[in-house]
């Protein structure tokens, strides 16, 4: 806070009741500055207008410093009713463009620096008249006037104070900076992370891993289950049976001329007493072992996660607030942002979930956050 002038003027030995007054009531600080000036005032007999540097640029500073506690708070309220018309109102409920807003911030930022610095002048001289008059008021003699007036004005001990403020105020608006800015960027997973080609599903992995095992069965591969003997039309593979002819049948081919069943058919090849069906179950086994079926790969309802949409927001403020509740319960919050006709909206959604019923069971959590909660399944 850096007032136009710093320089203390001396009473000269001869001074008028007023300018002694007006001396008293300014204080120490910038006295040559604001006494030819108020001296002008009073000539004129009306407050012009003047141009103050210290108003302008350090407003609360300057007005805080000049205990005109009124103004400030006056100042504070019309700036916090601009910023919730503009930024509020304007862009939330009635949707206003960029530019639109852009240029009313400009143009209140533009105002809240120099009406206060064309009319600071005008406000301190205004509360100097009624101290002024407030102390003559109570002491019949000048002096005594003059000396309640220098103990009510401003030092260079209180700008020493307001100076020492700003420096902590300062920290501590970078350190909650710092420590929001931290936070957001732990809650804000991926945008990769909603596409569902992209999330790893449980079983999948352990398809591999069984493939990669020495001597195990491939998931891709049919599992042909033991077929009773009984039933012979259960047979997987179409293989015309032969007529039985009179006489004695041919003797199957030799064991070691055939690959080693699977031990899931040893038991069922155990158990065939008749030669033609023991020929159908080596043949089977061998067109089985000679091609391998291709794997195949079927997508079913049932293999598809669940997600739970939480909602779309405009503002992303709003949907990080929304997605920092559902991380705070235990809850696997993401968001998207894509681009649509009513402009760039974010998508808050909580997921994936192999059942419908882990899914049911978040959305009663998330409907006690007092958020919505719609099942989907893409």
């Amino acid at each position: 806070m850096i007032e136009p002038s710093l320089a203390t003027a001396t009473p000269p030995p001869e001074e008028d009741i007023t300018t002694a007054l007006y001396r008293a009531a300014i204080g120490p600080v910038s006295t040559g500055y604001y006494l030819p000036l108020f001296t002008r005032f009073e000539v004129a007999n009306h407050a012009g207008i003047s141009w103050n540097t210290a108003a302008a640029f350090s407003t609360l500073n300057w007005l805080a410093f000049r205990q005109l506690w009124g103004a400030a708070l006056a100042y504070a309220g019309a700036l916090v009713a601009l910023l919730l018309l503009v930024f509020g109102i304007g862009r939330l409920l009635f949707q206003w463009p960029e530019a639109l807003v852009t240029a009313l911030a400009l143009g209140f930022g533009l105002a809240a620096f120099v009406l206060p610095g064309l009319f600071g002048n005008a406000i301190f001289h205004t509360d100097c008249r009624k101290r002024m008059s407030k102390a003559l008021v109570a002491h019949s003699d000048v002096a005594e006037s003059c000396a309640q007036l220098a103990r009510q004005a401003s030092t260079r001990k209180r700008a020493i104070f307001l100076a020492a403020a700003n420096v902590v105020l300062v920290t501590a608006a970078i350190f909650a900076y710092l420590q929001l800015s931290t936070l957001s960027h732990l809650s804000v997973m991926p945008q990769g992370a909603l596409e569902a080609g992209q999330i790893a599903v449980g079983p999948a992995v352990d398809a591999r891993a069984v493939a990669s095992a020495p001597g195990a069965m491939r998931a891709s591969e049919p599992v042909s289950e033991p077929v009773p003997v009984s039933e012979p039309a259960s047979v997987p593979v179409p293989v015309p049976v032969p007529v039985p002819v009179p006489g004695p049948l041919p003797a199957p081919a030799p064991a070691a001329s055939a690959p080693e069943p699977a031990p899931s058919l040893s038991s069922a090849s155990a158990t065939v007493s008749s030669p033609i069906k023991t020929m159908v179950m080596v043949d089977t086994i061998r067109k089985d072992t000679a091609k391998p079926a291709p794997p195949t790969k079927r997508v079913t309802a049932a293999a598809k996660p669940y997600f739970i949409n939480v909602g779309l927001f405009a503002v992303a403020q709003n949907a990080e607030r929304a997605n920092a509740k559902l991380l705070m319960a235990q809850l696997p919050a993401v968001t998207q942002e894509f681009k649509s006709t009513k402009g760039t909206q974010i998508r808050v959604r909580v997921g994936p979930y192999d059942t419908r019923k882990d899914a049911q069971d978040a959305v009663v959590k998330i409907k006690a956050l007092q958020l919505d909660a719609i099942i989907v399944q893409p």
